[in-house]
């Protein structure tokens, strides 16, 4: 099952210091056009890191969903 945050799948991407990808690279359905970067330094770990961005992704989903007009 593909890891989610507010509803919406999400994938990690790790690198090193200087830059390098250390994780697979991220991939995406066919028909995807939008996507949100999340970086949250290296002061902190993958807990730390959804403790922070699930409130932060949850705000941005419902105010997405409230300025999208309801199709008829």
């Amino acid at each position: 099952m593909p890891a989610t945050i507010a509803g919406l799948p999400f994938q990690w991407a790790e690198f090193t210091k200087k830059g390098d990808l250390t994780s697979p690279a991220p991939t995406f359905d066919a028909g995807v056009t939008d996507i949100v970067v999340l970086a949250h330094g290296w002061q902190t770990d993958r807990p730390g890191a959804l403790e922070f961005y699930t409130p932060l992704m949850t705000n941005i989903v419902a105010a997405w969903a409230a300025s999208t007009p309801a199709k008829p």
